[in-house]
């Protein structure tokens, strides 16, 4: 293989590599490979592959995230948090709250740099799976859709903490609203459409750090 890309300046600059040093790549779906460094410098790198191995996911079920994009883009911690813990799906959920505009075309940037966030941040975790990155949907145009078991978190509502569990492999979507959280409106369309009502428990958290707890409170309600 041959580099001379933004990922020949991280040889350089980053890892500080030279010929015949050792490195791992892993290719977003579960595959990590071992090379050797056999030509550097400052215009190319060539490697040769020594291993492969595919890994399984750590993450006990298939978890899709559900977030509203945020003011300055403070979903960042919530985006890295994800990523490391294996969440399968990043999916762009806007509210009636929410003080971001649904505009696909503004937002391509937005996602893009939510992609590079994760690939560094699985880069670091050791982990090889990185989020899917789907499409901006509507709140109400998700919850009217065929979509998976889906958990909504609303912080006026009973936590169910002690009653819900998930299967091991199961497929879930959970969704955390804006700043100023889902509105009551929004919370009886979900029940509606058998979505299942939560909380986090007592605190009222802000919304990229209840974003950031989800992946580890779902993965600790599976049997």
């Amino acid at each position: 293989m041959i580099l001379t890309d933004e990922n020949l300046h991280y040889l350089l600059n980053v890892v500080r590599a030279k010929a015949g040093t050792s490195i791992e790549t892993y290719d977003g779906i579960g595959g990590l490979y071992q090379w050797e460094i056999t030509e550097l410098s400052r215009k190319t790198a060539h490697l040769n592959r020594t291993s492969s191995r595919q890994t399984e996911r750590k993450s006990p079920v298939i978890l899709r995230l559900g977030l509203n994009p945020l003011k300055g883009g403070s979903e960042e911690y919530a985006i890295r948090m994800a990523a490391a813990m294996e969440v399968a799906e990043l999916k762009p959920v806007f509210f009636k709250r929410s003080d971001v505009p649904f505009d696909e075309n503004m937002l391509e940037k937005r996602l893009d740099r939510w992609f590079r966030i994760c690939l560094n941040e699985v880069a670091l975790s050791g982990s090889a799976y990185i989020p899917e990155i789907s499409k901006p949907i509507q709140f109400e145009d998700l919850v009217g859709s065929t979509r998976p078991r889906t958990i909504v978190f609303y912080e006026q509502a009973d936590p169910i903490q002690g009653d819900v569990t998930f299967t091991n492999g199961e497929e879930i979507l959970a969704l955390i609203g804006p700043e100023g959280g889902i509105d009551d409106g929004e919370a009886e369309r979900a029940r509606k459409n058998g979505c299942e009502i939560t909380s986090l428990g007592d605190w009222t958290l802000r919304a990229q750090l209840a974003a950031a707890q989800v992946p580890s409170w779902v993965y600790s309600k599976v049997k």
